[in-house]
This record gives structure tokens, sequence and C-alpha cells, in this order.
């Protein structure tokens, strides 16, 4: 008899345990990001993301969301203001958590780091992950469709 494989599953929150979430399935992407608006809302050199399928996610409760660019929105929780999520309008079947608000974040191995363009001078990478100066090749074919 076969065993049936289970989906993977993935729980996080914020910090206070305020809004939790789960997520089922794979990661589409996870990796880390070097732009402005990530170093700026997140406070860190550079914001690491782990996107799903949002058909997969669930929370408990919504959390706080305010637009960070064109495309961009963000979510964090309302009391301790730990960012969570990220939603881009031209992709909107996927939803991107922080990926040190999963409880275990060591699940899910980084792929690459993306906008070193823009990454901070003083910063000095050694890992030896793919580096591209904009967004992934992968991710702007799609957008841009």
């Amino acid at each position: 008899m076969r065993s049936q494989m289970s989906e993977p599953q993935y729980n996080g929150g914020c910090f206070c345990q305020n809004i939790r979430y789960q997520v089922k399935g794979n990661p589409v992407w996870v990796g880390h990001c070097h732009c402005h608006i990530c170093r700026r809302t997140s406070g860190a050199a550079f914001g690491s993301w782990v996107h799903f399928e949002i058909s997969n996610f669930s929370l408990n409760q919504e959390a706080t969301t305010f637009k960070s660019s064109e495309h961009g929105e963000r979510s964090f929780c309302p009391i301790c203001g730990t960012q969570l999520f990220y939603k881009d309008s031209r992709a909107p079947q996927y939803i991107g958590v922080t990926l040190g608000s999963l409880d275990q974040p060591n699940n899910c191995l980084p792929q690459d780091h993306i906008w070193t363009s823009t990454q901070l001078e003083w910063l000095h990478l050694s890992d030896d992950l793919p580096r591209y100066p904009q967004q992934h090749p992968a991710e702007a074919e799609f957008l841009n469709q």
C-alpha cells in the first residue's frame, strides 16, 4: 500500500502572537530583497521573504495594511508592529511572508538575492546564492506579461 505524502505546512505570526497564519504547500520563491523599500519597512539591511500561493494561506485575523508602492501592499500587526506580509497587485495569486515571522524559518532555504544594485555598500555577503541587480529574471518576465 502506497502512503500518501501530506503537503508541507508552515505556521507563523507576529512577535506578540496577536496575528497567526498558516500556509500549506511549497514556497514558490524564498529570497533576500535589497531594495530600499524592504530596508525601510523592515528597519534591516535587507528583507527576507517566502512567497506562497495565496489560495493556501489563512490567518486568524486581519493585519493592518498600507500601500508601500504603486503595486505593493504590506501588512503588519497593529499591536507590536511586526511586518508580516507583502502583496503585489501584478501577481495577486501570491503572498509573501517575512521569513523571520515563520515559526520554523530554517525550513525555507533562500534561493537568491534580488535588487543588489541598491544593496548597502558595507554589506558583504559570503553565501553562494545567485545575485540579481534588480528583480529575478523569472519574476520580471511574469510581472510584465
